[in-house]
C-alpha cells in the first residue's frame, strides 16, 4: 500500500474514528492483502508511509467474504466484483485475510458496512444505516 493510500486512510480514520470503520480489500494477489490488512492494522511494515508505527487497529475483511458480499446490491456486485470471484481462489482470500488482519469484522459490529473512500484498491467503510448502493467510487 503507497503511502498516498495510508495518508487518505489515516484522514478517514481521524476524521471518522476507527470504531466506526472496517477496510473492505479486493487485491487478488496473497501478499498484498497480507501487506495492506498489516498495514491497516498494526502500521506499515516497510516503515516508509504515514502508517509507520501507527497502529490504526481497523478491522479488516476481503471483498469476497460472505459477510460483505450479502450487504451489496446484487446487480452492482456482480458488476464491481464477479469476474474476480470467479476467477479468484477465495481459500487463498481467506487465509491470506486471517494471516494479515486480527482485527476481523465481528458480529459485533454494527450494521451493514458502505464505503466513504477508496484509496488504491483499499475501501474504508463506514456503518450507515442502510445497506449500500454504490462500493466502487
Amino acid at each position: 500500500m503507497g503511502p498516498e493510500s495510508q495518508s487518505q486512510i489515516k484522514a478517514v480514520a481521524d476524521r471518522f474514528g476507527a470504531d466506526n470503520l472496517v477496510v473492505v480489500l479486493g487485491a487478488a494477489d496473497a501478499e498484498a492483502l497480507e501487506v495492506a490488512g498489516e498495514t491497516v492494522t498494526t502500521g506499515d511494515p516497510a516503515f516508509v508511509g504515514p502508517l509507520a508505527g501507527v497502529s490504526l487497529g481497523l478491522p479488516v475483511v476481503h471483498i469476497l467474504e460472505p459477510e460483505v458480499k450479502q450487504q451489496v446490491d446484487p446487480e452492482v456486485y456482480s458488476e464491481q466484483v464477479g469476474l474476480l470471484e470467479l476467477t479468484l481462489d477465495t481459500e487463498v482470500v481467506h487465509e491470506a485475510m486471517l494471516e494479515s488482519s486480527p482485527s476481523r469484522l465481528s458480529s459485533s459490529r454494527p450494521g451493514p458496512i458502505a464505503p466513504s473512500c477508496t484509496c488504491g484498491g483499499v475501501s474504508a467503510t463506514s456503518s450507515p444505516p442502510t445497506p449500500a448502493k454504490n462500493w466502487f467510487m
